[in-house]
């Protein structure tokens, strides 16, 4: 089932001890709103396992391209024409090989949108013609724009949580270790502790991350090729 936001960020809160007095960590060392919902939400555009979706699309001009969606990362298939059956899927080649638009097959291709400078443009061998259809699978990164309340719900799969929330405590570490940096009263141990704890939450948020792109991969999200996993900012 899935969970909101609100109660991904109060797992987050609750895994830093952010439980009233009896916490390890200063009080109010994180801002909720400040800090652990903004990278809650980059927890979840980090996550590696994208979330696949369909478009389709029904000409209205002639043309070879077509722009991709505002949220698109990665290709998975172009079904052209669309409702065959069985369904027909285009095979993808480099559009700069010589034989792209020369070639009785269709081939798909995509790249940047060099006319405008923005997103990405699906580029079509065969001239498409008026009313003809067709179905993009394409990968996207989950939602990563979300508020603070029980509405919004996250969707990554739930069983990932501990993921995302590794993710922010290891991002929650390196922020309170610049106060202690900054700080000339800071013991030389305490500064040391926070050096061993960011290198243990970084630590196991990678190993859980390799764990999880060797596992089958579900039908809920899917690895686009090349991807990786950002490295944490370091921030002292």
């Amino acid at each position: 089932m899935a969970i909101s936001f609100t109660e991904l960020v109060d797992h987050i809160e609750y895994q830093l001890g952010f439980i009233g007095p009896a916490s390890g960590y200063p009080e109010m060392a994180w801002d909720r709103s400040l800090n652990l919902v903004p990278w809650a939400n980059q927890a979840l555009q980090s996550f590696p396992l994208l979330k696949p979706r369909q478009e389709g699309y029904t000409l209205i001009e002639t043309t070879h391209t077509i722009d991709m969606p505002a949220d698109f990362v990665d290709i998975m298939s172009v079904e052209y024409p669309a409702h065959q059956e069985p369904p027909v899927y285009l095979f993808r080649l480099n559009y700069l090989e010589k034989g792209f638009y020369t070639s009785k097959q269709t081939f798909y291709d995509v790249d940047r949108n060099y006319l405008t400078g923005i997103g990405n443009v699906l580029i079509i061998s065969t001239l498409l013609q008026i009313d003809d259809h067709l179905h993009v699978n394409y990968l996207k990164y989950h939602d990563h724009e979300l508020l603070d309340n029980r509405t919004d719900e996250i969707t990554v799969p739930d069983q990932y949580e501990d993921i995302l929330i590794t993710y922010v405590v290891a991002k929650a570490y390196r922020s309170l270790m610049t106060v202690y940096v900054a700080d000339p009263t800071s013991h030389e141990n305490l500064i040391t502790e926070m050096v061993e704890l960011i290198d243990q939450a970084e630590t196991k948020y990678y190993k859980m991350i390799a764990n999880l792109l060797s596992n089958t991969i579900t039908g809920n999200s899917v690895i686009p090729p090349n991807r990786t996993v950002d490295k944490f900012d370091r921030v002292y």
